[in-house]
């Protein structure tokens, strides 16, 4: 349970957390909601985790996204708190449409999922949180998205089994791939050689599963078996696959891989429901999107895990969204 020692208005919008005053119980701790829309809050909240300074300096910050919101966390290791922003401005953490998410080092970019009722595209965000651009042409909700070296954007089209490419400067897709193996394509990484991964669910076991895009055409490694699809990220050294198991929606897991080989070397268990991971420039730790049911909305926060012990570090006070958030995301 949070504990609030402060709340004050600001006229800029920072809101600022120093996390949780007791430890949770994996991911699904009870946690007090900062209410949708309502981003001028202030909370600052005693720091149990003084052993373990959360590994966001300048230059690597965690976004992630609530409603309609680009949510940005950094560190700072000054005040000892976090601080974190939301843009655009007059946007609203309740209203739920935006899916996944992926930075672009090249333009310095924001790729954000967006979903309605009738149209599925991706809308190009600035640092300032203005959206500059639209790729359409998308089959389904783009909860995957990913970037490469070479400035191109990669995203599913859940949850059928497909994933559309757009070469640099394209607005509909250049390429659109489909993975035969899987029935529901969610989540999709790429490391430093532009390797494609994909996780799903398997077509012939109905089990988590996670492919290799060789050629046109995807691979299953079959290494890597689990019980529900969910996050997966390549670490920046391109030497360790993450996939995160939702598992039942309230006991899962977040497991390494190594590239090559695909050999498991670390499972991090939680109790929750974990969607969306990203990592660490420094790779030392990972970011989860945690969301916890209150009634017919989710209290969303930010949960993050020791990579090499897979201890807890700390999580962020939660955000009351009208869906589930999946879209997290590190600049690269």
């Amino acid at each position: 349970m949070l504990h609030d020692s402060s709340i004050l208005r600001t006229a800029t919008g920072l809101a600022v957390a120093a996390l949780i005053a007791q430890p949770l119980a994996g991911c699904s701790g009870a946690s007090q909601a900062i209410p949708g829309g309502n981003a001028s809050q202030f909370r600052q909240v005693a720091n149990p985790f003084t052993s373990v300074r959360p590994d966001i300096q300048d230059g690597d910050h965690v976004t992630s996204l609530s409603g309609n919101c680009i949510v940005t966390y950094a560190y700072n290791p000054v005040k000892g708190i976090w601080e974190y922003t939301y843009n655009p401005p007059g946007c609203d953490p309740a209203d739920g449409i935006f899916t996944g998410l992926a930075h672009a080092t090249a333009t310095n970019a924001w790729f954000v999922g967006q979903s309605t009722a009738s149209v599925n595209d991706i809308g190009v965000y600035n640092e300032k949180g203005k959206q500059v651009g639209t790729l359409t042409g998308l089959t389904g909700n783009p909860i995957g998205i990913a970037t490469d070296s070479k400035a191109d954007v990669w995203a599913t089209n859940s949850p059928s089994n497909t994933i559309s490419e757009y070469n640099p400067g394209a607005t509909t897709p250049s390429a659109t791939y489909t993975d035969k193996s899987l029935s529901s394509l969610r989540y999709i990484t790429v490391d430093k050689n532009d390797n494609v991964y994909v996780s799903g669910q398997s077509q012939a076991s109905g089990s988590l599963e996670v492919d290799e895009l060789q050629g046109s055409a995807f691979s299953p490694i079959k290494t890597i078996t689990g019980t529900t699809g969910a996050g997966i990220v390549v670490a920046p050294t391109g030497k360790t696959l993450w996939v995160c198991d939702e598992g039942d929606g309230s006991k899962g897991t977040i497991s390494g891989y190594t590239i090559p080989g695909f050999k498991r070397m670390q499972q991090i268990a939680y109790s929750g429901d974990d969607t969306g991971i990203a990592v660490a420039l420094s790779g030392k730790e990972l970011y989860a999107i945690d969301n916890v049911a209150n009634g017919s909305e989710f209290n969303v926060s930010v949960v993050i895990y020791n990579a090499k012990t897979g201890k807890l570090v700390s999580s962020s006070p939660s955000i009351t969204t009208a869906a589930k958030d999946v879209g997290i995301a590190t600049r690269r």
